[in-house]
């Protein structure tokens, strides 16, 4: 199960931010660098910053549900999924018209 979601369309791409914290408190320039996987690389691409805490997520262009995990190992193993909805943003109408109607 995901511990957060969120939705994109098939022509966005989205940053997700990490933060690593000891009892509440952030830790600015923590010694432990987050990675970041995502089990459907056809539907998006995952784009880390050298720090790992932020890693851009670009949607390839098709409609579909990927689970990016964020993991960090310090003392014990973290881990953080977000579970995103790639929307298609394809037109649902096709409307044809002619500015100069055919006239017998």
């Amino acid at each position: 199960m995901a511990n957060a979601t969120a939705q994109m369309t098939t022509l966005q791409a989205l940053t997700l931010d990490a933060q690593l914290s000891i009892g509440g408190a952030v830790i600015e320039e923590p010694a432990v660098k987050p990675s970041w996987s995502i089990d459907n690389p056809t539907l998006a691409i995952l784009t880390p910053t050298e720090d790992g805490l932020s890693c851009q997520v670009t949607a390839s262009g098709y409609p579909g549900v990927v689970i990016v995990t964020c993991s960090a190992q310090g003392a014990t193993a973290l881990h953080f999924t977000t579970q995103i909805t790639i929307v298609s943003v394809a037109p649902d109408t096709l409307l044809v018209s002619s500015s100069n109607p055919f006239q017998p």
